[in-house]
This record gives structure tokens, C-alpha cells and sequence, in this order.
């Protein structure tokens, strides 16, 4: 077995890969010696396929910040993603560019089980739509920047961990109906925007 000294710097490299996934964290013994926490510093480029929309919302690339804890083999930190933008039909409303945003509601928590190579990690993030603009007026914004969904996403993600290229994770997860959109507008996104079988992919990757 690695000595804990080892194991930690190795940890250090890839336990944010878990920054997305399962609420349960994998608890392996502490080891005997060991520094209490292990930094988390990595880069993320997170796909999200809407499946009521039928697309692919590509977001640009954040970062996953946080600690693991080597006595104990779990994790905690905090994801930030940047808005992101894509091109779509949105029922009745013309064909439209619109801007969403996952905005993090309480702290990624997660493990890594290091006899099998997994991790698990779970995110719970508002959806926020901040922009609906469509193609023919795109000065003109439909939406109120209070949108959001009514309750937060719960995203569970799960994958092997791979010390030296990164790591990708995928899960699924439900879309909760959207709130404080504007007249008409909630009414037209919650039709079609919300509903379950969402998929979300994430690669992580050592930011240094």
C-alpha cells in the first residue's frame, strides 16, 4: 500500500474529479499519519443535455475549490461555472438565444473509494435563466432576471478517476419547473424546459 504521505499527494491531484456526483461518500480507514486536508484546486468543462429541449448546453470552464480529508476520506468545496449560451426553440416563443447558469446552493460533498479507483460527489445548484433573446431582436431580453428553478437541482455523478489525464464523470438528473420569469413567459418554459432523463458530464483536470 501507498505510505499516507504518498496517498495524499496523489489525492491532492484528483479527488475535485468527484465535485459532481453521489451523496454518499466511500469510507476507507484513516491512515495511521497523514495531513488532516488536502487542497482541491482544479479546472471543470461541464455538458449538460437538456432532454426536453433535445440539446446540449456546453458550459465554458470553471473551477472546483475545496479539501479532502484524509483522516476521514471525504471532501467538500465548491464548484463555480460561468453562464452559458446556446441557441433554442422554446415553444411558442421565437427561435432564441438563451443564457443559463448553475449557481452552486450548498457545498459539493463526496469521496473517493481508492481500492476500486471511483469517486462520487453530489452538487445541489439553482438553474438560472438569464437571458432569452430572440435571433430577430436580440436587444430585446424576454425573460426577468428572477428566473430560476423553484427548488434546487440535485446532480449525483459517479466515474473512475484517472490520476494522470483527468477524469470524466456522468449522471443524471431532474430540471424542476422554473419560477419569476415574467407574465407568460414561466408559463411557456415550464412546458417545455423542466422534466427528468437530463444528463450531465464533467471532466476534470489539475488546474496547475
Amino acid at each position: 500500500m501507498l505510505k499516507a504521505r504518498t496517498l495524499a499527494r496523489r489525492l491532492g491531484r484528483v479527488v475535485a474529479v468527484v465535485a459532481l456526483a453521489t451523496a454518499s461518500a466511500s469510507a476507507l480507514p484513516a491512515p495511521a499519519q497523514a495531513d488532516p486536508i488536502v487542497p482541491i484546486d482544479w479546472t471543470v468543462d461541464v455538458t449538460s443535455h437538456l432532454a426536453r429541449l433535445d440539446k446540449d448546453l456546453v458550459v465554458p470552464t470553471g473551477t472546483f475549490t475545496g479539501g479532502f480529508d484524509v483522516a476521514t476520506w471525504k471532501m467538500t468545496g465548491d464548484l463555480v461555472l460561468p453562464e452559458a449560451t446556446s441557441r433554442l426553440d422554446l415553444g411558442s416563443l421565437p427561435l432564441a438565444k438563451v443564457t443559463m447558469a448553475m449557481e452552486q446552493a450548498a457545498p459539493v460533498t463526496g469521496g473517493v473509494d481508492l481500492f476500486t479507483m471511483t469517486g462520487h460527489a453530489r452538487s445541489t445548484f439553482h438553474v438560472r435563466i438569464l437571458a432569452i433573446r430572440p435571433v430577430l431582436t436580440p436587444w430585446v431580453n424576454l425573460v426577468n432576471p428572477a428566473c430560476r428553478t423553484r427548488t434546487p437541482v440535485v446532480a449525483d455523478l459517479g466515474g473512475k478517476v484517472d490520476l494522470e489525464a483527468g477524469s470524466t464523470f456522468t449522471g443524471t438528473y431532474d430540471l424542476p419547473k422554473f419560477t419569476g420569469c415574467g407574465i407568460g413567459v414561466t408559463a411557456v418554459v415550464n412546458q417545455v424546459v423542466p422534466g427528468t432523463g437530463n444528463t450531465l458530464t464533467a471532466r476534470f483536470t489539475p488546474a496547475h
